[in-house]
């Protein structure tokens, strides 16, 4: 099991420490994001809501870590309305994400939190491939902006 957040508050300590950051990675891909979906799902169908509840975190941990990532930069604050504004101004993110999120802050250890993330994780997927289709047709140095709402 990794330490959450542990790449960014490095780089807050000493950004020099590193040649090359996750976050600055060509396609910033987290190889542990969802490696313990099953044994959340196991936690939670055995009704240990104590070890549902710590995994869950580090899967949510997992979800913000790759969202800030793939827009290149580490994660800034872990204040829950900062980071959620931060997250939902992202071009790729998905509907109704500050809701969502917050929801699973307060309740962790309910099932429909462990559904919550998942459909997360699902979208975030989804919007990520067009995303990154979208970036690659657009002019050189030219920035994707998220559309006006």
């Amino acid at each position: 099991m990794r330490i959450p957040f542990f790449y960014d508050m490095l780089f807050k300590g000493d950004s020099s420490l590193l040649a090359t950051w996750p976050w600055q990675e060509k396609d910033p891909v987290l190889p542990y994001l969802w490696e313990e979906r099953q044994q959340i799902r196991t936690a939670f169908h055995r009704r240990q809501s104590e070890q549902a509840k710590g995994l869950m975190l580090h899967a949510v941990s997992a979800f913000i870590d790759h969202m800030v990532w793939t827009a290149n930069r580490p994660v800034r604050t872990l204040s829950p309305v900062e980071l959620t504004s931060e997250l939902q101004a992202l071009p790729f993110a998905p509907l109704n994400l500050q809701e969502r999120l917050k929801y699973i802050f307060r309740q962790p250890d309910r099932y429909i939190s462990f559904i919550q993330l998942d459909s997360l994780q699902e979208e975030l997927t989804k919007k990520l491939a067009v995303y990154h289709r979208m970036k690659k047709s657009l002019p050189a140095g030219k920035p994707l902006t998220p559309p006006e709402a």
